[in-house]
This record gives structure tokens, C-alpha cells and sequence, in this order.
């Protein structure tokens, strides 16, 4: 990293010239963010009387293998090790990114089903590219073996974190359930708000059944585990509306019963699927 450096007891800031960058974000992310060119300011205030230590950004214009970004963070460090929560604002808008963005900006705060999800349905093979995205993260941490008991508790708590994720996509696939037959070309848009994500589109392709008005919704339960619903109009080739009744779960109630069967001609009907994921209790 190169730039201007400037120095005032504990205050100074940073001017990033265009050169190299790297973040991270170890409570929220396994992964650094790399990027090849970075501009704007990064600056930071060490308050020993309010046992606070502060480093905040301006506006961010960040490119690399992510795409074109531009964030703002801030975040505030107890002086005194462990004597009181980190706290982290850190907001993005990407453009013109691939699909499988999605997986290095869900933090690993979100449910493990949750995040199994996504990173399963989109997939790493996806060829969909995100138009415009926007990601915001709100939230404390603290150390699971810090000093204060209360602290800990403090910053586990699932209302101490607000995370949001809006991107708007083309030509993706979805697999949105395990043995169903998957979503291609799907035009729509992905929302993750804290504990659940939805996706809606336009249209999509099921085999040769055109997909329209799709809903996506994966919700946590109130136990472990957590919900998906699907909804989508079908319209298409009734052959492929007999392979949903042998190729896919319906299977498992249906028999072989339609294995000899033969359609021709269109179909039109309404997809409806609700099913667990993850570990009930």
C-alpha cells in the first residue's frame, strides 16, 4: 500500500493513491479482501479517556477480483483489552460482479444452513453476473474467552448484528432444492436480511418450462434448522411437466405410476414447495 501518511499525537490519516489494498475483517470473514487499486482516506483517533479507539473511511473506490467497489467503514476498539465490545460498520455497492460474490461477502456470522444454502444454490460453476449489489453489516463482537462474562453474552446476542445483502442479477442458475431440477437463466433479485434470504424473479427456465413470478424465501424455525418455500407460475412442454412427476421428489409419493405415460401439447400450473433444511429439533 502506497499513499500519504499523516501523523498528529494519536489522530492521522491515510490517502490511498490508487496502488494495492487489503482488509480483513477476521470476526466476520475467513478471507482478506484483496484488491489491485484503492483510493480515498482511512483515518483513526485514540481516546484514552473514553476507552475508545477509532478507525474510520471516506468514501472507498475499491477494484479487484470482486469487481468495482465502493465502501465506508468504521470501527471502535476498546483501549483496555476486553473491557468492552468492537463494534463494526462496514457498508459496500459492487457492480458488475460475478454471481458467486455472494459467498466472500455473507459473513460466517449467518446461520450455517443458511450460508450452506446459498453457496449450494448458486453455485461455484455459476456464470450469472450481479448488476449492482449493496451489502451492509452493523454489529459488536467480543471474545469467547474474554474477561467479562456479561460482555460475552453481550456480543453473541443475535440482536446485536444487522446484516443486509440486495443484488440485482441475469443469466444465473439457482438450485433451490436438492433433487429438483434447477433454475437457469434466472433474471431476479437476492435479498438476505439478517436471518433469512429471499430470491425474486422475473423468469427462469426449468428444463423447457418458462418460469415466471418465482419466490424464494429459506427462513430460520424457531428451533435449529430452517424453512424454504417455493412459488413459481410454470408454463411449457407437458413431457417436462411429466419428468417433474418422475425425476423429481413427487416421485417418492407418486410411484411409478406415470412411468408409462406420454404427453404432448403444453402445460400451465403453479409450483408450490415447502421443505426443511438443516437439523430440527
Amino acid at each position: 500500500m502506497t499513499g500519504y501518511l499523516e501523523l498528529e499525537g494519536a489522530n492521522g490519516r491515510v490517502e490511498l493513491d490508487g496502488s494495492a489494498f487489503t482488509a480483513h475483517f477476521p470476526n466476520l470473514y475467513r478471507n482478506t479482501f484483496s484488491f489491485d487499486q484503492a483510493s480515498g482516506t482511512v483515518a483513526w483517533n485514540l481516546d484514552r479517556d473514553a476507552n475508545e479507539i477509532s478507525i474510520l473511511s471516506g468514501p472507498l473506490r475499491l477494484d479487484g477480483a470482486l469487481g468495482e467497489v465502493n465502501g465506508q467503514f468504521m470501527l471502535s476498539l476498546p483501549v483496555k483489552a476486553q473491557s468492552r465490545p468492537t463494534d463494526l460498520v462496514l457498508a459496500l455497492s459492487l457492480h458488475d460482479a460475478a454471481v458467486t460474490t455472494q459467498e466472500q461477502l455473507v459473513p460466517t456470522t449467518v446461520s450455517k444452513d443458511l450460508r450452506g444454502w446459498l453457496n449450494k444454490g448458486l453455485g461455484a460453476k455459476n456464470s450469472g453476473r450481479v448488476e449492482s449489489a449493496a451489502f451492509i453489516y452493523r454489529g459488536s463482537s467480543y471474545r469467547a474467552d474474554g474477561k467479562e462474562e456479561s460482555l460475552q453474552a453481550l456480543g453473541a446476542h443475535r440482536n446485536r448484528q444487522t446484516i443486509q445483502l440486495a443484488a440485482d442479477f441475469t443469466e444465473a442458475s439457482l438450485k433451490y432444492a436438492e433433487e429438483w431440477p434447477s433454475a437457469k437463466n434466472v433474471d431476479g433479485r437476492l435479498l438476505l436480511n439478517d436471518g433469512a434470504v429471499s430470491v425474486g424473479a422475473v423468469k427462469a427456465k426449468l428444463w423447457n418450462i418458462d418460469a415466471s413470478d418465482i419466490f424464494v424465501a429459506v427462513a430460520p424455525l424457531a428451533g435449529k434448522g430452517s424453512r424454504l418455500d417455493v412459488q413459481a407460475q410454470l408454463s411449457g412442454p407437458a413431457a417436462d411437466g411429466l419428468r417433474l412427476l418422475r425425476e423429481s421428489p413427487l416421485r417418492q409419493q407418486l410411484g411409478s405410476g406415470f412411468d408409462d405415460w406420454h404427453l404432448a401439447g403444453n402445460i400451465a400450473g403453479q409450483l408450490n414447495l415447502t421443505q426443511a433444511l438443516g437439523e430440527l429439533t
